[in-house]
């Protein structure tokens, strides 16, 4: 797997062990905590830093953290992303997504969209809170807004209609 933070492209893999993770070939043995509420205390090198996720998207596989307040975004590629990078088809992948449907159950915190709005490829359509965290789902082609489902406040299921598209 690869991450890429702030453009910079690291090489990851869980170490033989399955509890650690080697970074461009070097085992991190760090200590990390979970503090709740999407925060954790990592110890590293006598160091001690403090990590919040702040939102995931996993449309483009991107997370935003910060990591002593200091914010990173970090891509998430797998074996098959690198794999099509180095074919150079990444860029003839098209995605057509006619119907938004919930990833996760989880709590409509605000819809961004209204039905007879065009919309981009990565234009953010709504955000979802699930399991304390906040995740905004983008559009995966550029498309018009045919149907919105849900309101602010409303409760989803794993695979509930939310917005249609055409």
């Amino acid at each position: 797997m690869k991450a890429t933070i702030n453009n910079t492209e690291f090489d990851v893999e869980k170490s033989d062990d399955g509890l650690t993770y080697m970074v461009n070939n070097k085992l991190i043995d760090a200590d990390i905590q979970p503090l709740g509420n999407n925060t954790f205390h990592i110890l590293w090198h006598n160091k001690g830093y403090r990590a919040e996720v702040m939102t995931i998207d996993h449309t483009e596989k991107m997370v935003t953290m910060k990591i002593n307040n200091q914010q990173l975004e970090v891509k998430l590629s797998d074996r098959f992303d690198v794999l099509l990078h180095e074919m150079g088809l990444d860029k003839l992948v098209t995605k057509k997504v006619l119907d938004i449907k919930a990833p996760m159950p989880g709590l409509v915190v605000k819809v961004l969209v209204e039905k007879g709005m065009q919309v981009n490829e990565g234009d953010s359509l709504l955000i979802l809170e699930a399991m304390k965290m906040e995740n905004i789902i983008k559009a995966a082609s550029t498309a018009t807004v045919t149907s919105v489902n849900i309101k602010p406040g409303q409760k989803v299921e794993k695979g509930e209609l939310l917005i249609g598209l055409s």
